[in-house]
């Protein structure tokens, strides 16, 4: 994360990025089986860095420490699975998410798990949760992320696959969105120039 901080957009200061996290878990524990630096732990080794912003989407498993430490930080805001996903008022969720992001400012990282993604399309991860964002949920995402007219997406990565547990379901949806991300950068840097 510390390398971030030199890119242009930021100016060594890692308090103006946005870390955009689609992940099943907020990632914000202190320490995981003794680790400070885990799977677990990412998101909060990245505020530990400086990052000014997290916004978490489709989390469906945090603890009780993970919740209090969102709640007194202020720089995490959550948006559980449930909110956006939900069968009675999941429409109306998704639509004050997809107006979030598109309000968002400034330098963003996208960072994707794929245990965001609902458990059924993404079975080779380490801890795979039914009830996430399905395909074109995540592909909408994206493109609205790149779409942004204030914000910049300045890095992404796609993680937490696991290879070998399945056919090779999970590593076909990984690179769809790997490819979603790469093509709307792109499409993105293309429209710059006009």
């Amino acid at each position: 994360m510390e390398a971030a901080s030199d890119h242009p957009d930021l100016g060594g200061d890692l308090g103006l990025l946005t870390l955009v996290q689609v992940d099943a878990h907020a990632d914000l524990r202190d320490e995981l089986n003794g680790e400070r630096f885990s799977h677990g732990t990412a998101v909060r080794r990245a505020l530990d860095a400086g990052v000014g912003r997290v916004i978490q989407i489709g989390t469906r498993a945090l603890s009780r420490g993970e919740a209090a430490f969102a709640a007194a930080d202020g720089r995490v805001e959550t948006w559980f699975a449930r909110d956006f996903m939900g069968v009675c008022d999941g429409q109306a969720g998704w639509a004050r998410l997809t107006e979030r992001i598109a309000q968002l400012e400034g330098a963003v990282w996208l960072t994707f798990d794929v245990d965001g993604l609902d458990g059924a399309l993404v079975p080779a991860t380490g801890t795979p949760v039914p009830g996430g964002l399905s395909h074109w949920a995540a592909m909408d995402l994206i493109e609205g992320l790149f779409a942004a007219p204030k914000s910049t997406v300045i890095g992404a990565d796609v993680n937490e696959i696991a290879p070998g547990k399945d056919d090779s379901l999970t590593q076909f949806n990984a690179a769809l969105i790997a490819t979603k991300v790469l093509v709307c950068h792109t499409l993105s840097r293309l429209n710059q120039k006009d």
